[in-house]
This record gives C-alpha cells, structure tokens and sequence, in this order.
C-alpha cells in the first residue's frame, strides 16, 4: 500500500483541490435541505412571497456552485487517476524488463498482461472513486447526522444509535468482499492463461486434434469467474440492500 501511495506525490494538490471541491458540493447538499424549510416556514406558510424569491435565488445560486464543483472535482479525479495508471504502468514495465529468469517462469505471460490492463484499471477506478464519491458517502453520513442535531437534537438521538451499527455491518461487508474479490482475481488469471496458452499453441492443438479439450478446459475456466463474480456482486447487491432497508 506505501508504494502505491508513492505514485501518489507528484499529484499532492490536485488531490487536496479535490478534496476541497467535494466538501464545497456536500455543504452545498447538506445546506439545502435546511434553506428549503426556511422558505417553506418563512415564505410558503406565511405567503411571503418576497421570502419565497429571497430563499429560492439563495438555493438556485448553491446548486450551480455545487454543479461547477462537482464538474471541476471530477477533473481533478480524473487527472489524478489517469496520471497513476501511466506511472505504474511504466514502472511495472521497467521492473519487468529487469526480470530474471526465475522471475519469469514464476510469473505467467497471462498474469503479467492482467497485472498492466486489468488491475492498473481497478485500481485507476478505485483512486477516481475515492476523490469522486468514497470519501464524500462517510462525510455525508457524519454532515447529516449534524445537521439532524441542529434542526432537532431530541428526534436525531436516534442516529447515535443506528449509525455506528451500520458503519459495522458495511466494515463487515467490505472485509468479506475483499476475500471473495481475490477469488475473482485468481479466476481472472486462469481465465487469461488458458486463453494465451489457447491462442498461442493453436497450431498444435489443430494439429493433435486437441480442440474440443481446449474448449472444455476454457469452457470450465469461464465458468468458474462467472459463478464466483456473480456470488460476489449477489452479496454486496444484497447486503447493501439490507442496509439500505
């Protein structure tokens, strides 16, 4: 995790920009809410209509600060995570070249190629994910509980206690679905070596009449990351629906 912290530097104020650009677009959520039912006391209630335009400009002019700050956010998000994934993909290929021998028999063609395309690319989303929205969920969790606090401390008492239990049950989730992620991840693997071992032994398997092996090899391969990706997305699917309810 340090070393992939470390790519991380050269692109210290893009993140802090970003950062400050997702709190500036969850003050902006967490204020409206209240500033609609100012107009809604204020204006509507009292058919002040003078309060209705007053508070109404106020929110039309929040919502186009948050819109900018949202677009400039996912700037910054995307410029970051672009930038990574060309500098781990170019130091992955600089550290293979100076391979040994019993490096490479100990890593397979296959798993190289998923090391530079398909992990680069889940960490990439991760990273733009994390500056985009991961870090904007807790925040907005913690900004509403306050907000409940402020409009009516004795009805938001209940959040002290529904809150911690399901920020447990997500860890729970999340450690769980960790595990059963690495198993796609070996799937995925097997997946591409028999498809590099497929495609470059072709000659000899139509050769040695080899086909339909090949095809129930890869066809079990294939069958094995479809059943384990759909148990795993199945179990997040279902346990965020559970947290939801």
């Amino acid at each position: 995790m340090k070393n992939i912290f470390a790519f991380l530097k050269p692109y210290k104020l893009h993140i802090i920009i970003a950062y400050a650009l997702t709190l500036i677009e969850l003050g902006v959520e967490l204020l409206l809410p209240f500033f609609l039912g100012k107009m809604i006391n204020d204006g509507v209630v009292t058919q002040d209509i003078n309060n209705i335009v007053m508070w109404g400009s106020i929110m039309i002019g929040l919502a186009f600060i948050a819109f900018t700050a949202g677009i400039l956010n996912s700037f910054y998000a995307s410029h970051v995570s672009l930038g990574f994934a060309y500098d781990i993909r170019e130091k992955l290929f600089n550290k293979i070249q100076r391979f040994s021998f019993a490096n490479l028999n100990q890593y397979p063609t296959s798993g190289l190629v998923t090391r530079f395309t398909n992990d680069v690319r889940q960490i990439q989303n991760t990273i733009f994910m994390a500056l985009r929205i991961m870090a904007k969920a807790p925040l907005l969790v913690i900004g509403g509980v306050v907000m409940a606090f402020i409009v009516n401390a004795k009805l938001a008492l209940i959040f002290l206690v529904t809150v911690p239990v399901l920020v447990g049950f997500i860890l729970w989730v999340l450690r769980v679905a960790t595990k059963l992620f690495d198993n796609v991840q070996r799937n995925v693997d097997n997946v591409n070596r028999v498809m590099q071992e497929n495609l470059s032994g072709m000659r000899l398997i139509k050769a040695f009449l080899r086909r339909d092996y090949e095809e129930s090899r890869f066809t079990k391969a294939n069958k094995n990351l479809a059943d384990s990706m759909r148990y795993t997305f199945r179990f997040i699917e279902l346990r965020c629906l559970f947290s939801c309810l």
